[in-house]
């Protein structure tokens, strides 16, 4: 039911679907800190690795996790997310007859950089 929620595409707009699925992440990420062991997330950790192509590797994501998963035990998983586009920097155009999203790319970026790392 979830993933039918998250990938409903026609009541609402792009931006709203990808609300849904933030709001879903977010939901199961802080179920499973309050549900599951420190030795289940690892297991978790490990399981989704081998889903995703990223550019960190297992080692740092562990780590990573351990910190977040401890931090999030003791008081609780807080979460913060953002849609790029910014709701305040992007226009509705058309391109080639096509509808698009026009944006700043660059100001995205740095606008992502300092939410990340202040």
């Amino acid at each position: 039911r979830a993933l039918i929620y998250m990938r409903i595409r026609k009541i609402d707009s792009d931006f709203k679907r990808t609300e849904r699925q933030r709001n879903v992440i977010e939901t199961l990420a802080k179920k499973i800190v309050r549900e599951k062991s420190l030795s289940e997330i690892y297991d978790l950790t490990n399981f989704a690795f081998g889903l995703v192509k990223t550019n960190i590797n297992l080692g740092e994501l562990t780590s990573i996790v351990s910190e977040v998963a401890t931090d999030a035990m003791s008081s609780g998983l807080k979460m913060e997310s953002h849609n790029v586009p910014f709701n305040d920097a992007y226009a509705y155009k058309r391109y080639n007859g096509m509808a698009i999203i026009s944006f700043d790319i660059d100001d995205a970026a740095r606008r992502v950089n300092k939410i990340i790392y202040g």
